[in-house]
Parts: C-alpha cells; sequence; structure tokens
C-alpha cells in the first residue's frame, strides 16, 4: 500500500471546491489577482480566506470586483458610494 503524497497547493485547491457556500469562480479570481499583483495567496492561508468570503454570502463577487477594482491587496466589500450619499433635494 503506497501513500499518495499531495502538495499543499493541491490539499488547498481541494478545500475550496469542497466548502459549501464558497462562490469558487469568485475566491480564484481574487487568487489569480493577488498573483498578478505580486502579493500572492499562500495555501495555507486559503481557509481563513474562505472563511471570510463564505461570510459575505452573496456578495463575494461584488467583494473580489471592488477590491481589485481599487488596487486593495485586502478583500472588501464595498461600504457605499459617493452616489448614494446624495440625496434629492441635497443643497451644494
Amino acid at each position: 500500500m503506497t501513500k499518495t503524497k499531495i502538495s499543499t497547493t493541491e490539499a488547498a485547491n481541494q478545500m475550496v471546491a469542497n466548502t459549501e457556500g464558497l462562490d469558487y469562480e469568485a475566491f480564484m479570481e481574487w487568487v489569480e489577482y493577488r498573483r498578478v499583483i505580486g502579493k500572492p495567496v499562500k495555501p495555507g492561508m486559503y481557509p481563513w480566506l474562505i472563511s471570510r468570503m463564505v461570510k459575505m454570502g452573496d456578495r463575494q463577487r461584488e467583494a473580489v470586483e471592488h477590491s481589485a477594482g481599487n488596487g486593495y491587496q485586502g478583500l472588501f466589500l464595498p461600504t457605499g458610494t459617493a452616489k448614494a450619499a446624495i440625496q434629492p433635494g441635497d443643497v451644494w
């Protein structure tokens, strides 16, 4: 009986693929974005990142698009927009 050794990256990828509530495509887009900017997500950080993204629920993709679009290294949900802050009837 031979044990098959799997790499840390393979183990992390299996964890990602089998996590309920995780937007797999959004997760992989974030990992790729971080690689492109020279700040790769180390496989040991996957559990933390997965947990954070699952807590974002159906807004995971929104967080990835917002964070990458603003050049952030961290993953953040948008807190609001300038347009939302301006109310009808506001005086400039």
